[in-house]
């Protein structure tokens, strides 16, 4: 199929989890994947041994309310924002995340700051 003159000749259209994702095929032979809204993988909770609803952190959080917890998650609040992986397990929410996933609600709607790992490399 030849060009429209705009880089790209044809695509897909779908609904991702937090926006529209196209999919389309440039005049150069590649094919490219925009995702508007990002893609996020569902959340994770990764500390949940020994159980989290008898640790102290625990029994402190599920005495707020769901608008209290949510509001401490939202970025820009430091050292308890919703912090996450790129695969989705949480580095700092856990906690707060069981509660609201307890009180039914949607936390993958939730925003979250990204956290990537620094690998030291092997050799010196």
């Amino acid at each position: 199929m030849p060009g429209n003159g705009y880089g790209w000749r044809g695509g897909d259209l779908c609904q991702g989890p937090n926006g529209p994702i196209v999919t389309v095929d440039t005049d150069y032979g590649e094919r490219v994947t925009i995702a508007y809204g990002g893609l996020n993988p569902p959340l994770k909770v990764i500390h949940n041994e020994p159980p989290l609803q008898t640790s102290a952190s625990y029994q402190q959080w599920n005495q707020k309310s769901t608008e209290e917890i949510v509001q401490s998650l939202a970025p820009g609040n430091p050292d308890l924002e919703l912090t996450v992986y790129p695969d989705g397990s949480i580095a700092n929410g856990n906690t707060r995340i069981t509660i609201l996933q307890e009180r039914g609600f949607d936390v993958n709607s939730l925003p979250r700051i990204p956290r990537i790992p620094i690998f030291e490399d092997p050799i010196p």
